[in-house]
């Protein structure tokens, strides 16, 4: 990104509408989610599964607690909020993601399955470069 453009896209930024959940800093203009390689490399999740759960995994770094409504979600995905809810189930049934529904009027909150997320114990190793 050029200095011209980084200038162009703070003045959209300073005019676009404030959402809670929605606001992106100049400083955060590109963002990253590390995707564990067991969610990658798992032929039984399904193409639309995986995104949504890149999806939530991407909200949850940023702020595990307060997670956009299912609504946001799903159109950050693509999709309709039944679409997304499919897809989340096959997430749950996989043991990827634990959907904790906290009530009406309240965000869910989406956890990872312990170590699910950690670096792996046993593993490839790195071979030197050189």
């Amino acid at each position: 990104m050029t200095l011209l453009d980084m200038a162009e896209f703070e003045a959209k930024w300073q005019q676009a509408p404030v959402e809670p959940h929605r606001t992106v800093a100049p400083s955060s203009f590109y963002t990253y989610t590390a995707i564990p390689d067991e969610v990658i490399r798992n032929a039984d999740v399904s193409d639309a599964a995986f995104r949504v759960f890149v999806i939530i995994l991407s909200h949850a770094w940023e702020r595990p607690q307060d997670m956009p409504p299912m609504e946001w979600l799903a159109q950050d995905f693509g999709g309709s909020v039944a679409t997304f809810r499919k897809y989340l189930k096959e997430l749950e049934e996989g043991g990827y993601v634990v959907v904790t529904r906290r009530g009406m009027g309240q965000t869910n909150l989406y956890m990872f399955p312990r170590g699910l997320l950690a670096p792996p114990e046993t593993g490839r190793t790195k071979k030197p470069i050189g």
